[in-house]
């Protein structure tokens, strides 16, 4: 979902309150996902902020999220979307990895 959002160009996307950057880590961990070295449990909730028209667009693609819809059809997971006016994405809290950033100096 989040790669399907970025590929919709969103602006901000969190999980559960956790920002998401492009150098953040998601990997599941069991039933729990582990995001910017925070654990979350279910229920996941993803926002994201964007051209809404083209982030519903790509969500609403059965193609482009087979997985998710079919256990959805097979009610193994809820899978509801919510488009609002407003939404609050939390600032990124996690460690920011500079490894590979130099100082230039003109």
């Amino acid at each position: 979902m989040v790669n399907l959002l970025n590929a919709a160009k969103a602006d901000a996307i969190a999980i559960n309150s956790q920002r998401v950057i492009a150098g953040s880590a998601i990997s599941a961990v069991g039933t729990n996902i582990l995001v910017n070295n925070s654990h979350l449990a279910p229920p996941f909730v993803i926002s994201a902020v964007g051209d809404g028209e083209i982030m519903l667009q790509r969500i609403l693609n059965k193609t482009l999220l087979p997985g998710i819809y079919e256990r959805s059809q097979k009610k193994r997971i809820l899978f509801e979307i919510y488009k609002k006016n407003m939404v609050n994405i939390p600032i990124y809290n996690s460690e920011l990895k500079t490894d590979y950033l130099n100082l230039v100096e003109e």
